[in-house]
Order: structure tokens, then sequence, then C-alpha cells
């Protein structure tokens, strides 16, 4: 599942100074590049590596044995979503098991909250730092 990075950056962000912590979730491979940047710099190269280190493993396996999902569409239109898995995987002989469970028409794509964690000054940090490593 594809989510905006700016919202996944603000995520982690927020978890590092609720729980006041100096690192959390996954590390990627370039971590000896990125532990000693501060806090925004790192978070930052820290979610870019990891979907940028994810891709590429992705890049290991034919088409045919990956589907992306974009966490919007997933939200927006989660039964179109799911009849499209269902169909890439029927296309590809990729057996699955649906469950008779009722999927919503759709649901509220989550945003972070950011006021009182993240000042408008660091967003546009954020941004700029994000952009930089496009």
């Amino acid at each position: 599942i594809q989510r905006d990075l700016r919202d996944v950056v603000y995520s982690n962000v927020i978890m590092r100074r609720k729980r006041g912590v100096s690192w959390a979730s996954v590390m990627p491979r370039e971590i000896d590049e990125i532990i000693n940047l501060d806090e925004l710099d790192q978070v930052c190269r820290q979610i870019f590596y990891v979907d940028k280190n994810l891709r590429d493993d992705l890049e290991l396996f034919p088409d045919s044995a990956v589907y992306h999902v974009e966490y919007e569409n997933l939200c927006g239109a989660p039964k179109i979503e799911m009849e499209n898995i269902l169909k890439f995987a029927a296309d590809n002989n990729i057996q699955l098991q649906a469950h008779a469970t009722e999927i919503p028409q759709d649901f509220a794509l989550s945003k972070p909250k950011t006021e009182g964690w993240i000042d408008e000054k660091e967003i546009i940090r954020i941004d700029s730092i994000l952009e930089s490593l496009r």
C-alpha cells in the first residue's frame, strides 16, 4: 500500500514525540547515513529510504506477482479496490480465499493531526527535505 510520504513522515514525527523516543518504525538500509541527523532530516530520509528499499525489492519480482494499492484509492473505494485485487489474482493464477465480510462503500482518509505536534515551519521544512530527495 502506497501512502503519501508526507503523511507517513508526519505520523512518524508525531509518534516519536508522543512516546518520547528517538527512533520509531523500520530502519532503512541507509541507517548509517541518517542515524546522526537532526530529527526532521532523519525521519524524512528514513521514510524516503524505506519506501525506496521496498520499491527496489519489489523490482526483483515479475509484475504478475505484485499488485500496487494507493492508500487514497483504498479509502475512497474499498470495494472497487478489493475487486481489482481479486481480478489481478485471478488473471495471474494466484489463489485467494474470499471471506464473506461486508466491505464499506468508503471510509475516511486518515490524515495525521499535526496541530500541537508539528509547527508550520517544520511542515515547510519536511516538504523541502522530501522534495530534495525526489
